[in-house]
C-alpha cells in the first residue's frame, strides 16, 4: 500500500455491489491520502461452481412436450456413474437416471417438464453458476473513519 494508489470504489457505498459481472458499477478512481478518511477494501475473486442440478426426481426426461431427445443410452450405471459419464461425453449437458435398471440417458440439453415415470426415473442438469468468492486481499486503511467495501478483482484497472 503507498499513497497515491488508485482505489475503485462502487457507485452505492453503504451498500453490497451487486453488479459484479460487469465494471458498470464503477466510477472513477480516488486518490487515497493520510489526510482524508480511507477505505478498507475486500477483494473478491469472481468465480463459477458448477454442480448438478435435480430437473425431477421421480421423472425422466426421455418422454417430454419439448422435443429433446437423448443422445444416447447405456445400462450398467449408479447415479454418480452415469453423471460422470457425461461430463466425459462432448456436449452432454443432462442426464436421466433409472435406478431399478441403472439405465442412464445422455442429452445435450435439458428438459423442463420430464414426463417418464417408470423404473426409479430421474432426471439432472449439469449447470455452471457464477458465484462470488470469498475476500482474498485485505489492504490495510490509515486515518478515520473507515468503511468497507467488497470489490472484484478481475477487470478493474490499475
Amino acid at each position: 500500500w503507498s499513497p497515491g494508489k488508485k482505489i475503485w470504489c462502487c457507485s452505492h457505498v453503504g451498500m453490497a455491489c451487486s453488479k459484479l459481472d460487469s465494471l458498470a458499477f464503477l466510477e472513477t478512481p480516488v486518490e487515497a491520502s493520510a489526510a482524508t478518511p480511507t477505505t478498507t477494501l475486500l477483494t473478491t475473486t469472481p468465480t463459477t461452481s458448477a454442480s448438478w442440478v435435480s430437473i425431477d426426481p421421480a421423472k425422466g426426461c426421455e418422454k417430454n412436450d419439448e422435443g429433446i431427445a437423448r443422445i444416447s443410452g447405456k445400462p450398467g450405471f449408479t447415479l454418480l456413474t452415469c453423471q460422470d459419464g457425461c461430463l466425459k461425453r462432448s456436449g452432454c449437458r443432462a442426464i436421466d437416471f433409472y435406478l431399478e435398471t441403472g439405465w442412464c440417458n445422455f442429452f445435450d440439453q435439458a428438459c423442463t417438464t420430464p414426463k417418464k415415470e417408470e423404473h426409479g426415473s430421474s432426471s439432472y442438469s449439469f449447470q455452471v453458476l457464477p458465484t462470488i468468492g470469498a475476500p482474498t486481499e485485505v489492504l490495510p486503511a490509515t486515518g478515520a473513519p473507515t468503511t468497507t467495501e467488497v470489490l472484484p478483482t478481475t477487470g478493474a484497472p490499475e
